[in-house]
């Protein structure tokens, strides 16, 4: 099962399990500095988002460079502060319920996970307990499909110097050694 197939169903689960309107994977390169949304929803429709460098995500940026898992319940107050806020999916709504919670793969954060609504205080501890368990299992489904992504392109290269020896071996015009 590819990691597009395993997040499908992971977004399934969730929803059962926490309710939400807005939800996304994002994958961070360390290396590039880069944020990628692999899957993203909102308001039960799919939504392409283009990468970001992590700075241009500040409450993503802040989950990772932090590692804490947030709950945050928008005030009206903060509402009013929020104009320069960096939106993921309907860039025409905002959200006002948000859990972010980091995704590890050992001692390294590889990106977060997030259940959003339009409602206000919808989000409780619990709820961000829930998404933080959810997390370990999402990471784990990443690093297992990237390993059998690597594994499957390494068995592709073997099989084709395999296929390049065999048709050397049949060559007999080659000068003898």
């Amino acid at each position: 099962q590819g990691l597009e197939d395993s997040l499908n169903l992971i977004f399934d689960q969730v929803k059962r399990q926490i309710p939400l309107d807005a939800f996304y994977v994002a994958l961070y390169d360390d290396k590039k500095d880069i944020v990628s949304f692999p899957i993203l929803f909102d308001s039960e429709k799919k939504w392409e988002e283009h990468p970001s460098r992590l700075g241009e995500s500040p409450l993503i940026s802040r989950v990772i460079q932090n590692g804490t898992p947030l709950l945050w319940n928008v005030t009206d107050a903060e509402m009013e502060d929020k104009t320069d806020d960096i939106r993921v999916g309907d860039h025409s709504r905002t959200t006002v319920s948000i859990l972010i919670s980091p995704l590890y793969i050992a001692a390294r954060i590889v990106g977060v996970i997030s259940a959003q609504s339009y409602s206000k205080n919808l989000y409780n501890h619990e709820h961000l307990v829930l998404l933080t368990a959810i997390a370990q299992q999402v990471a784990i489904a990443i690093e297992n499909a990237r390993l059998f992504e690597e594994t499957t392109k390494r068995a592709q290269r073997l099989g084709i110097l395999n296929e390049i020896g065999r048709e050397i071996s049949t060559l007999s015009e080659l000068p003898t050694l």
